[in-house]
């Protein structure tokens, strides 16, 4: 097992190419001083998309400094944490979700 949700197509993990496009809209580490040099890592997985009745990309990525590999398990548990937390918790402003 290498972290990989089971059945889904994916991509490895973004070349320097893929990070400058993620960056032309999103800089990684916002201009916070000391990231500069930072760049997006992760991968890209195809999954199901039901309401589009297709398949969808969806890019899982974290910013790093460049020398620091990504690791693809833990950041894929990173997200999976926080989805439990969205569908658990209300955003700002929003009620509680309804629990059938």
């Amino acid at each position: 097992m290498d972290g990989r949700p089971a059945g889904l197509a994916w991509h490895p993990p973004a070349d320097p190419q893929d990070s400058a496009l993620l960056a032309q809209g999103n800089p990684p580490g916002h201009g916070a001083s000391g990231t500069e040099r930072w760049q997006w890592k992760g991968a890209m997985f195809l999954v199901p998309c039901e309401p589009l009745q297709d398949q969808a990309i969806t890019t899982l990525a974290i910013a790093l400094p460049p020398s620091e590999p990504v690791d693809l398990r833990m950041l894929i548990e990173i997200w999976k944490q926080l989805a439990r937390l969205a569908t658990q918790e209300p955003f700002a402003g929003e009620e509680p979700p309804l629990i059938n």
